[in-house]
């Protein structure tokens, strides 16, 4: 019979993080001139192993990641701030140890500059609601059909969808195939 080896780790594996400011040239519907705007972005990413099992040639182990995304700019960017977090288990089946099973969560705001706009193109009488924020969760499982070819089926749950507390959450169920040469 084989043993199962079950350990923590507490080594940080990938922790990225950054910021900068894009200068870009945008029509100034005001003026209608060009107008110069320099706009910060934050980012910070990361993924951590924090279980590990099985053989360590199979890599197979329990993760979480994240991502944070800033862009304050509200004037420029209708999602200012936007995150996603999660877990993934690399090779659940020791008969599949390429496979992967994850559960994640997104969230993006809604700056109320985006109705302000929205209202003042719109025709008269057409009302227009205030976007808040849309949410994702997903639960998704990647089939490695050989080396560099992925099948990985998804189910969505969709909160707010477009931002829109009048939309009713949404589902959605997609597939993907991801091909590595």
């Amino acid at each position: 019979m084989a043993r199962r080896a079950f350990h923590a780790t507490s080594r940080l594996e990938h922790i990225l993080m950054a910021a900068h400011s894009k200068c870009s040239t945008l029509p100034s519907p005001a003026s209608r001139s060009i107008l110069s705007t320099a706009s910060p972005a934050y980012t910070s990413w990361g993924d951590q192993a924090i279980l590990r099992w099985g053989g360590s040639s199979q890599n197979r182990h329990l993760g979480v990641f994240g991502a944070f995304l800033a862009v304050p700019g509200q004037r420029l960017n209708s999602a200012p701030y936007f995150f996603d977090t999660g877990v993934v288990a690399y090779g659940p089946m020791p008969r599949r140890p390429r496979d992967f099973a994850a559960m994640g969560i997104a969230y993006a705001s809604y700056t109320a500059l985006l109705t302000t706009a929205e209202r003042a193109h719109a025709p008269p009488g057409l009302s227009i609601e205030q976007r808040n924020f849309e949410s994702t969760i997903e639960l998704t499982y990647g089939c490695a059909i050989k080396a560099g070819l992925v099948l990985q089926p998804s189910f969505q749950y969709i909160i707010h969808p477009k931002g829109a507390t009048a939309l009713p959450n949404a589902t959605a169920i997609g597939i993907n195939l991801a091909i590595n040469f």
